[in-house]
């Protein structure tokens, strides 16, 4: 997949997440205006942003639209000028091939997207993404959260509300502090709670923490991600 690829496979997530969502202007995180009407452009500012992230990680001066490289993919889309205190879609594009998609998905502040603010609603929600996305995974998280308290790594799995894990992760059997549902497509949805996911929340917390050092214990980590 080249980085034309890869900004048109994002932009078009995006859109249709848009159309679930009736919100098609966003921000991309260099704080750059969208409107996901227009995918032509919207693709070409993706872009923009790819190559300016190549030119930062290597030594290359002249990317060109068919550049390819195994290397993940890391920008996503702002809901609203609040950046980090609004919810955010971060998208990891990695190694795409027959048989895994590696691709995946954070979704953070989730809770300022009023119209899923309920576990069922946006339950419901990441059920279609996955049929949209068909990701290697999908966090739903608190970016600060994660962030100033936990001090989690890039490389680690971001425990929030729920995980999705396709059904080529191999999570750990025991999980005392989650409900996990299996899914039609092989895939498992891991529930820390179905109230509302607060940090503030000592059950949450310590669920969200118990969590994380079970997956670090059994070394269980994303195959492509770099925040």
């Amino acid at each position: 997949m080249n980085i034309k690829e890869r900004a048109s496979f994002i932009v078009e997530k995006q859109a249709q997440i848009s159309e679930s969502l009736d919100k098609f202007d966003w921000l991309l995180f260099d704080k750059t205006s969208v409107n996901l009407k227009d995918k032509d452009y919207a693709i070409q500012l993706f872009l923009k942003r790819l190559k300016k992230g190549i030119k930062t990680f290597t030594s290359k001066k002249n990317i060109t639209e068919d550049y390819f490289d195994t290397i993940s993919c890391i920008d996503g889309y702002y809901a609203s000028r609040k950046f980090d205190n609004d919810a955010s879609f971060t998208y990891t594009i990695g190694h795409i091939d027959a048989n895994k998609n590696a691709s995946s998905l954070i979704i953070t502040n989730f809770d300022c997207l009023n119209n899923l603010s309920q576990f069922e609603q946006f339950k419901t929600f990441i059920l279609d993404l996955i049929i949209i996305f068909q990701p290697y995974s999908i966090e739903v998280s608190e970016y600060a959260f994660y962030r100033e308290r936990m001090n989690l790594k890039s490389n680690e799995y971001w425990f929030g509300w729920l995980t999705y894990f396709s059904k080529y992760i191999e999570i750990p059997r025991v999980i005392a502090d989650a409900e996990i549902e299996e899914l039609n497509n092989g895939g498992k949805l891991l529930i820390v709670t179905k109230e509302y996911f607060n940090s503030e929340n000592p059950e949450h917390l310590k669920r969200a923490k118990s969590l994380t050092e079970l997956f670090r214990r059994s070394n269980v980590k994303p195959l492509v991600k770099n925040l």
